[in-house]
């Protein structure tokens, strides 16, 4: 009887070097104009908590790959909160992250926004204040100045029994600076800051709206998830992501289609195996 040859096999090498070059196909395709895109493709977007912004390039979270984001965007969660420290204050909370318009919200876990203006330094950073700066003076007096019409208010989360400190605007015109120039007053610090003090105005997040420039080479990036527009998505990397899934698609077909080459040959195997059973049972018959 005749048997049917075999049909060449796949061996576990055989598969390997199939799904290898399917990476390698994915490795090629993932790049625009030639500037390989992994380390930030591969950083899907995290949360601090279910309702906490999303990180996503520049940022990125302690703990993630490094080229997830860019230095000085790095953020913490603590207790589900998203955090980000900065030089010379310590950590405040992220409120919100707007990656179209690079704007970070912020909020000050000690309610006393005040007492950020007057230590924060952004100039080792790579935020700035989103509201304009004004130079003001913040003076301590140890007895409480007489309010008047041009007097600036007490802050309450700097002062205390003995000290009292008043934000005062830096103009040498100003009838309020001349109102705290006395022996018991003195200069703590000038800084540029976005709002004086107000009871009337949030201690804890008022005036406390960063942004930052550009840290890609997009210059017109929407949405979230990679490289190129703080937290964008290229817009001519639509092309790109079909291309990587049609690479994935592939590497899973050519497994699916091993697997059932593979029971296809078991089972034709069977049939010869059976064939050449029956054939010796016809020729012992024969003999006999």
């Amino acid at each position: 009887m005749k048997i049917l040859p075999q049909k060449k096999t796949f061996s576990t090498d055989d598969l390997k070097a199939k799904v290898e070059m399917g990476k390698s196909s994915l490795s090629r395709l993932s790049s625009i104009d030639g500037t390989p895109m992994t380390p930030w493709l591969m950083c899907k977007p995290v949360r601090c908590s279910k309702g906490g912004p999303a990180i996503s390039f520049p940022f990125y979270l302690s703990g993630q790959p490094q080229d997830c984001g860019v230095p000085g965007f790095g953020l913490i969660c603590r207790s589900n909160t998203t955090m980000i420290k900065l030089p010379s204050h310590g950590e405040l909370v992220v409120k919100s992250i707007s990656y179209r318009d690079r704007e970070l919200d912020l909020l000050d876990p000690g309610n006393c926004v005040q007492e950020v203006f007057l230590n924060l330094n952004l100039s080792h950073t790579p935020f700035m204040y989103y509201y304009s700066l004004k130079s003001y003076n913040y003076i301590n007096c140890s007895k409480p100045v007489v309010p008047r019409k041009y007097s600036s208010p007490e802050i309450p989360c700097l002062s205390g029994p003995g000290y009292h400190v008043y934000s005062v605007r830096n103009s040498p015109s100003s009838v309020a600076v001349n109102q705290y120039r006395s022996s018991s007053c003195r200069l703590v610090k000038t800084v540029e800051i976005p709002f004086p003090y107000s009871p009337y105005l949030s201690d804890s997040s008022f005036g406390l709206r960063l942004n930052w420039e550009s840290t890609g080479s997009c210059k017109t990036c929407t949405g979230i998830g990679n490289r190129g527009g703080e937290g964008g998505l290229l817009i001519n990397q639509t092309t790109t992501a079909l291309s990587i899934t049609i690479v994935i698609l592939f590497t899973m077909a050519t497994v699916i289609w091993v697997k059932i080459h593979k029971y296809m040959e078991q089972d034709e195997n069977a049939v010869n195996a059976e064939k050449l059973l029956d054939d010796g049972k016809s020729r012992t018959i024969i003999a006999g």
